[in-house]
């Protein structure tokens, strides 16, 4: 039950994702509520420290990369509904499938879209940037707008892969 209680909230996120370029706060409160009221029924007390700590494990992990700009606040938080519903271990392993997938097709999208010089000269001026001045700031350069992924789909996939026993 718990793959596809993860299942919609992914497919629900993405779709969101792809038509607002954002997932909305009610859609993550109400996959937390849901993930809360299958970790109480299915575990007991004991389930509502687990729905917690797979909640909370996410949101520190990944801050870091929120405060570079490169992970959206609501990728985090449908990683946070995703680890109230399947717990920690799951939602590492989930983590890191999303991130391996998204770097394929971050790769794909990176050699077919041209401008590899000029990206890759970005990324290094970004760096650059950061060690002189000290200042984070988001990564994103609206001349390659085009060319950044919605996260919420690798995110899918992972959970894709969660269902069919990959991770478990």
């Amino acid at each position: 039950m718990s793959e596809w209680l993860a299942f919609f909230a992914a497919v629900g996120a993405v779709w969101m994702d792809l038509r607002m370029q954002k997932v909305r706060n009610w859609y993550i409160l109400a996959g937390l509520a849901a993930g809360f009221l299958y970790r109480l029924v299915t575990g007991g007390l004991s389930g509502i420290a687990g729905f917690a700590a797979g909640v909370f494990c996410p949101v520190i992990i990944l801050a870091v990369l929120f405060l570079f700009g490169a992970l959206g606040a609501g990728d985090i938080k449908l990683f946070a509904v995703l680890g109230g519903i399947m717990g920690v271990r799951q939602v590492m392993q989930c983590m890191l499938w999303a991130f391996l997938l998204g770097g394929a097709l971050s790769l794909i999208i990176f050699l077919s879209g041209g401008e590899v010089r000029g990206r890759l000269a970005y990324f290094v001026q970004y760096f650059q940037s950061l060690f002189i001045t000290k200042q984070m700031r988001p990564y994103r350069e609206d001349k390659f707008h085009g060319s950044y992924i919605h996260f919420t789909v690798p995110v899918l996939m992972s959970v894709l892969l969660y269902m069919g026993g990959i991770f478990t």
